[in-house]
Protein backbone atom coordinates (compact mmCIF):
# COMPACT_ATOMS: atom_id res chain seq x y z
CA UNK A 1 0.00 0.00 0.00
CA UNK A 2 3.04 2.48 1.16
CA UNK A 3 4.05 1.87 -2.70
CA UNK A 4 0.94 2.34 -4.26
CA UNK A 5 0.45 5.97 -1.99
CA UNK A 6 4.16 7.12 -3.39
CA UNK A 7 3.58 5.68 -7.14
CA UNK A 8 0.50 7.40 -7.27
CA UNK A 9 1.28 10.90 -5.32
CA UNK A 10 4.63 11.50 -5.63
CA UNK A 11 6.88 12.14 -3.32
CA UNK A 12 6.23 15.88 -2.16
CA UNK A 13 2.72 14.85 -1.61
CA UNK A 14 2.93 11.34 0.29
CA UNK A 15 5.09 13.39 2.77
CA UNK A 16 2.50 16.24 3.36
CA UNK A 17 -0.69 13.16 3.33
CA UNK A 18 1.70 10.96 5.53
CA UNK A 19 2.28 14.41 7.93
CA UNK A 20 -1.28 15.20 8.53
CA UNK A 21 -2.21 11.90 9.36
CA UNK A 22 0.72 11.85 11.85
CA UNK A 23 -0.72 15.37 13.59
CA UNK A 24 -4.46 14.86 13.55
CA UNK A 25 -5.06 10.83 12.44
CA UNK A 26 -2.61 8.77 15.00
CA UNK A 27 -1.89 11.54 17.49
CA UNK A 28 -2.64 9.47 20.60
CA UNK A 29 -0.17 6.76 19.31
CA UNK A 30 2.65 8.98 18.14
CA UNK A 31 3.00 9.76 22.03
CA UNK A 32 2.64 6.03 23.54
CA UNK A 33 5.24 5.20 20.09
CA UNK A 34 7.53 7.59 21.10
CA UNK A 35 7.48 6.82 25.07
CA UNK A 36 7.68 3.07 24.30
CA UNK A 37 10.94 4.20 21.93
CA UNK A 38 9.49 3.13 18.67
CA UNK A 39 10.88 4.91 15.91
CA UNK A 40 8.37 4.29 12.90
CA UNK A 41 8.98 7.52 10.82
CA UNK A 42 5.78 7.29 8.42
CA UNK A 43 4.07 7.74 11.26
CA UNK A 44 5.47 8.67 14.30
CA UNK A 45 7.23 12.12 13.41
CA UNK A 46 5.73 12.19 9.69
CA UNK A 47 7.79 13.41 6.61
CA UNK A 48 9.14 16.98 7.26
CA UNK A 49 8.18 19.70 5.28
CA UNK A 50 10.94 21.02 3.43
CA UNK A 51 11.25 24.94 5.27
CA UNK A 52 10.24 26.77 2.74
CA UNK A 53 6.92 25.17 2.90
CA UNK A 54 7.21 25.40 6.68
CA UNK A 55 7.62 29.26 6.58
CA UNK A 56 4.99 29.56 3.98
CA UNK A 57 2.62 27.86 6.62
CA UNK A 58 3.68 29.87 9.45
CA UNK A 59 3.14 33.33 7.27
CA UNK A 60 -0.02 31.93 5.98
CA UNK A 61 -0.90 31.31 9.82
CA UNK A 62 -0.03 34.85 10.62
CA UNK A 63 -1.92 36.82 7.65
CA UNK A 64 -4.96 34.76 8.87
CA UNK A 65 -4.47 36.18 12.51
CA UNK A 66 -4.35 39.54 11.54
CA UNK A 67 -6.82 39.47 9.11
CA UNK A 68 -9.12 37.92 11.43
CA UNK A 69 -7.93 40.61 13.95
CA UNK A 70 -8.69 43.58 11.71
CA UNK A 71 -12.18 41.96 10.90
CA UNK A 72 -12.89 41.93 14.33
CA UNK A 73 -11.68 45.70 15.39
CA UNK A 74 -13.93 46.79 12.25
CA UNK A 75 -17.12 44.72 13.26
CA UNK A 76 -16.50 45.80 16.87
CA UNK A 77 -15.88 49.97 16.09
CA UNK A 78 -19.09 49.49 13.61
CA UNK A 79 -21.22 47.99 16.22
CA UNK A 80 -19.67 50.75 18.89
CA UNK A 81 -20.55 53.81 17.20
CA UNK A 82 -23.74 54.84 17.13
CA UNK A 83 -25.48 56.75 14.15
CA UNK A 84 -24.15 60.56 14.42
CA UNK A 85 -27.09 62.64 15.14
CA UNK A 86 -26.93 65.53 12.98
CA UNK A 87 -27.52 68.92 14.58
CA UNK A 88 -31.11 69.99 13.71
CA UNK A 89 -31.48 73.71 13.21
CA UNK A 90 -34.89 75.28 13.46
CA UNK A 91 -36.37 76.60 10.75
CA UNK A 92 -36.18 80.07 10.13
CA UNK A 93 -39.13 82.08 10.40
CA UNK A 94 -39.09 84.82 7.06
CA UNK A 95 -41.88 86.77 5.61
CA UNK A 96 -40.61 88.12 2.02
CA UNK A 97 -42.30 90.07 -0.62
CA UNK A 98 -41.49 89.66 -3.86
CA UNK A 99 -43.61 88.64 -7.42
CA UNK A 100 -45.03 84.78 -7.55
CA UNK A 101 -43.74 83.12 -10.75
CA UNK A 102 -43.99 79.46 -12.42
CA UNK A 103 -40.74 77.96 -12.87
CA UNK A 104 -39.47 74.51 -14.73
CA UNK A 105 -36.30 72.67 -14.04
CA UNK A 106 -34.39 69.57 -16.27
CA UNK A 107 -34.80 66.87 -13.62
CA UNK A 108 -38.01 67.94 -12.02
CA UNK A 109 -36.32 68.69 -8.88
CA UNK A 110 -38.28 72.03 -8.97
CA UNK A 111 -41.49 72.68 -6.92
CA UNK A 112 -42.50 74.85 -9.83
CA UNK A 113 -42.75 78.23 -8.06
CA UNK A 114 -40.73 80.86 -7.40
CA UNK A 115 -40.55 84.49 -5.60
CA UNK A 116 -38.77 86.94 -7.84
CA UNK A 117 -37.31 89.60 -5.73
CA UNK A 118 -36.53 93.26 -6.32
CA UNK A 119 -33.44 93.53 -4.66
CA UNK A 120 -30.75 90.81 -4.39
CA UNK A 121 -30.77 89.34 -0.47
CA UNK A 122 -28.56 86.84 1.39
CA UNK A 123 -29.68 83.92 3.18
CA UNK A 124 -27.52 81.89 5.04
CA UNK A 125 -24.53 83.33 3.47
CA UNK A 126 -25.85 82.76 -0.16
CA UNK A 127 -26.59 85.98 -2.15
CA UNK A 128 -30.22 85.38 -4.15
CA UNK A 129 -32.34 87.34 -6.66
CA UNK A 130 -35.11 84.64 -6.23
CA UNK A 131 -36.14 81.76 -3.76
CA UNK A 132 -38.23 79.04 -4.59
CA UNK A 133 -40.96 78.68 -2.47
CA UNK A 134 -43.85 75.17 -1.69
CA UNK A 135 -47.40 75.31 -0.36
CA UNK A 136 -50.35 75.32 -1.72
CA UNK A 137 -50.27 75.30 -5.56
CA UNK A 138 -54.60 76.14 -5.83
CA UNK A 139 -53.24 79.50 -3.79
CA UNK A 140 -49.87 79.82 -6.00
CA UNK A 141 -52.59 79.87 -9.03
CA UNK A 142 -54.49 82.38 -8.18
CA UNK A 143 -51.71 84.99 -7.21
CA UNK A 144 -49.46 84.15 -10.78
CA UNK A 145 -47.71 87.15 -11.83
CA UNK A 146 -48.95 89.25 -8.88
CA UNK A 147 -46.56 90.58 -5.93
CA UNK A 148 -46.88 89.07 -3.17
CA UNK A 149 -46.37 88.49 0.87
CA UNK A 150 -45.06 85.07 1.64
CA UNK A 151 -44.88 83.87 5.17
CA UNK A 152 -43.10 80.55 5.94
CA UNK A 153 -39.90 78.79 7.24
CA UNK A 154 -36.91 78.45 5.20
CA UNK A 155 -35.76 74.42 4.16
CA UNK A 156 -32.97 73.35 2.78
CA UNK A 157 -33.79 70.63 -0.31
CA UNK A 158 -31.07 68.20 -2.12
CA UNK A 159 -31.43 66.93 -5.33
CA UNK A 160 -29.39 64.69 -7.59
CA UNK A 161 -28.97 67.51 -10.07
CA UNK A 162 -28.94 70.41 -7.73
CA UNK A 163 -27.02 70.44 -4.56
CA UNK A 164 -28.54 71.61 -1.27
CA UNK A 165 -30.58 74.15 -1.51
CA UNK A 166 -33.03 76.71 0.29
CA UNK A 167 -36.76 76.43 -0.45
CA UNK A 168 -39.19 78.58 1.49
CA UNK A 169 -41.86 76.79 2.91
CA UNK A 170 -45.03 78.82 2.72
CA UNK A 171 -46.92 78.95 5.33
CA UNK A 172 -49.60 82.21 4.29
CA UNK A 173 -49.26 83.78 1.14
CA UNK A 174 -51.26 86.71 0.18
CA UNK A 175 -51.21 89.92 -2.28
CA UNK A 176 -49.84 92.90 -1.84
CA UNK A 177 -50.67 96.24 -3.68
Amino acid sequence: MEQDISNLLGTRRRQTVELYASRHIFPAYNRVSQRAGVHNRKISTGARLPSRMRVRCRKESVMRTVQFLICLFAVAFLASAPALPQEVQPAKKLTIIGKLTRVMAIGGESTGWSLELKRQIALEGKKMRSIEISGPAEEFEKLNGQRVRAKGSLIHRTGIERADHLVLEVTSISAVK
